[in-house]
């Protein structure tokens, strides 16, 4: 909870970044032209936008690793900057390649260097066009980011609790009229929840097929991990008319993977195989017309030439009794193990969706939540009347939780906080006026989000979809070829000679690489290396590069990765002060094979000790984990405190700039889960 005191705070404590996210444009929406009052009517009608803004964002997003937000006394975010306005930092991590036309920005805002705590996040999808579309949390406050054109966007305040209320009909469907869930909803207690002990994964859902390839002849690599679900998003014209479609499909599919992320489930991901307009009425019945989907001819032959796993249509918001309904799914998954899964040849035949447009992605999320259904994942059981056992999963529920916390600066100002998980709803029969933030999160018992496990043993839909993962993955092609890359340097951080080697998996057959530099990520350049291994010079900046590996079956796949580069005599130069962007910077994370990873969490070393300007803090995590660095002076203090947060397996290096430390003795802390690391530093001028 975002409070008063807080922000009244801020302007005295912080100092300004010297580049804003947003930039207000004192242009009005009829100066702009028909698109962008097009896309202002469209806006402007959905019954949660409470305000939009003209403003103007960077140009070429991807090239930031950090930027400013202003925010008023009310804690409310404010384009541009002004007298009397807090402001706060973003910092992205790792640039997300969502494909060969799109990339996310993907962030947590900080009250200014203090990175103990994240206040909110960032989540911005930036197409090869310049159009930018995602959205901005902050405490309570939820924001829409959509382009109107002319390299305009609009700035949407969200009022959560007008969105319309979901009405379900059966754990299959998201969509119905009143009366038919919650009529034994208990009262809601308001105790804390109780830690769950960390349960033992159960052994992954479905079968593989390599055994099937290998006795045909063909060459096969190693199973992939993450999983990947090849998504074909079909739309009707009238969801694309006064919207970037474009942007809403890839935010919606960052969602669900940074939601995959942010539950611990490593081993999934979404990616879009192709999308395209489809003619489809819509006949108000969101059952129906989940089933007429599913049985349509071009959707399947769609479906079959894209080897898609799983198919989803975007429709126009509140058609017929669809007002109450943000989606459907056409099936499923049921069982308690993978030997016990009980309609996997259904769930392949019916792995079709429908989805509101307006839903798709900020503040619902609801590809990912009616791709979740598929999975295997359901409601909260009072969403759906406690009704159906045998359907989905047992522990595949959702989860609704709140959160007591009080002001800093007002301690006695105090409150609850209310939120959902991605398949709960987002309010309750009992309390129709209480209004559950929806978080990209899944039901958990081993995660927690401001201090509060998100789930239990039996609220747990993360290990469903890690459970089935395989299982829908492997619908249309249980081999399908991927790659990833890692990278070694003896120069690193800094400029000069970087290795690079390919890890396929997957695939038949015999594979061949293709090595190209690229100016960004949506510009390569020619092919430079031909093997399986890489190496060039890299300069100061971001450096993409990318992998194409094909195989002799004729399977391709392109990876793209951003390395970034620290310019070693940059000093004080433009360069460097916006690279860093405050205290530390996350360089680059290795991704090495599993048998170089370290057997427990090691803090390997800092480079150099005694330290200037700067030094490297290298680390390595044998699986995916929480962590937190801290550097504390020999009295105690604390000089750096960060907490970047869930960090994948591997090796991982930080950039920590020590020229305003003074000289002297410090301890680097390196906390990973409940266990703590440190080594000492020193400091020299």
């Amino acid at each position: 909870m975002l409070l008063l005191g807080l922000w009244l705070a801020l302007s005295t404590t912080l100092q300004a970044q010297p580049v804003p996210l947003f930039e207000a444009v004192s242009a009005s929406l009829q100066a702009l032209g028909p698109q962008a009052q097009q896309r202002q009517q469209v806006l402007q009608k959905l019954p949660m936008v409470q305000q939009l803004q003209v403003v103007r964002l960077p140009a070429q997003l991807w090239r930031y690793r950090s930027f400013e937000l202003a925010v008023n006394a009310a804690g409310r975010l404010v384009p541009g900057h002004g007298k009397g306005l807090g402001t706060l930092t973003v910092r992205r991590g790792e640039l997300s390649v969502l494909s060969e036309e799109a990339v996310a920005w993907n962030g947590r805002i900080y009250v200014g260097s203090d990175t103990s705590e994240a206040v909110g996040e960032v989540s911005l999808v930036v197409l090869r066009t310049g159009a930018v579309t995602g959205q901005v949390l902050l405490g309570d406050a939820e924001y829409w980011v959509r382009p109107l054109g002319g390299g305009l966007h609009a700035l949407v305040t969200i009022d959560p609790s007008k969105y319309p209320k979901e009405r379900p009909t059966s754990p299959y469907h998201d969509g119905g009229g009143p009366g038919e869930a919650g009529l034994n909803d208990a009262a809601e207690s308001v105790q804390p929840e109780k830690a769950v002990e960390h349960e033992t994964q159960a052994t992954s859902m479905g079968s593989c097929a390599q055994e099937e390839a290998a006795a045909a002849g063909a060459v096969v690599q190693s199973r992939c991990s993450p999983e990947v679900v090849r998504v074909l998003v079909l739309y009707t014209p009238a969801a694309a008319q006064g919207r970037d479609i474009d942007g809403i499909i890839y935010a919606a599919l960052n969602d669900a993977n940074q939601a995959y992320r942010n539950s611990q489930i490593n081993n999934l991901e979404l990616r879009l195989v192709h999308k395209r307009s489809f003619s489809f009425t819509v006949q108000s019945i969101p059952e129906d017309d989940v089933e007429q989907l599913a049985s349509d001819a071009q959707a399947q032959a769609l479906r079959d030439q894209y080897q898609a796993d799983v198919v989803v249509l975007l429709i126009d918001s509140n058609v017929g009794r669809w007002d109450s309904t943000y989606g459907v799914a056409g099936v499923i998954l049921s069982g308690t193990t993978g030997e016990q899964l009980r309609n996997i040849g259904e769930a392949n035949q019916k792995a079709y969706a429908i989805v509101q447009v307006d839903y798709a992605s900020a503040g619902q999320y609801t590809l990912a939540h009616e791709i979740g259904h598929i999975q295997g994942a359901r409601h909260d059981p009072e969403d759906d009347n406690y009704c159906c056992p045998e359907v989905g999963v047992p522990y595949g529920r959702g989860n609704r939780f709140s959160v007591y916390s009080c002001d800093p600066f007002w301690p006695f100002k105090c409150g609850r906080d209310y939120y959902a998980t991605i398949m709960a709803y987002t309010w309750r029969w009992m309390y129709p006026d209480r209004y559950y933030q929806r978080i990209r999160y899944f039901s958990s018992p081993n995660v927690t989000y401001r201090g509060v496990t998100i789930g239990s043993s039996d609220r747990n839909n993360a290990r469903v979809l890690r459970e089935t993962a395989d299982v829908v993955a492997d619908f249309r092609d249980p081999n399908e070829l991927r790659a990833t890359f890692f990278y070694t340097s003896d120069n690193f951080p800094y400029e000069g000679t970087y290795t690079f080697t390919a890890q396929p998996c997957g695939g038949r057959g015999t594979l061949s690489y293709q090595w190209r530099k690229c100016a960004d990520p949506f510009t390569c350049g020619p092919v430079l290396g031909t093997g399986a291994t890489f190496t060039t010079y890299l300069a100061p900046g971001s450096n993409y590069i990318q992998l194409t590996v094909q195989s002799s079956a004729g399977q391709a796949y392109t990876a793209l990765r951003e390395v970034y580069v620290l310019d070693s005599s940059c000093g004080e130069e433009i360069f460097c002060a916006q690279a860093v962007g405050g205290d530390t910077l996350q360089v680059v994370q290795e991704r090495l094979s599993a048998e170089r990873l370290p057997a427990a969490p090691e803090l390997e070393g800092l480079y150099p000790n005694p330290a200037g300007d700067r030094v490297v803090v290298r680390f390595g995590l044998p699986e995916a984990s929480e962590v937190e660095l801290m550097v504390y002076d020999v009295l105690g203090r604390a000089v750096v405190r960060r907490r970047p947060g869930r960090m994948e397996a591997g090796w991982h290096r930080e950039v920590l700039m020590t020229d305003g430390w003074p000289a002297g003795r410090y301890v680097v802390v390196l906390r990973v889960g409940e266990r703590t690391l440190s080594k000492t530093l020193m400091r020299i001028r």
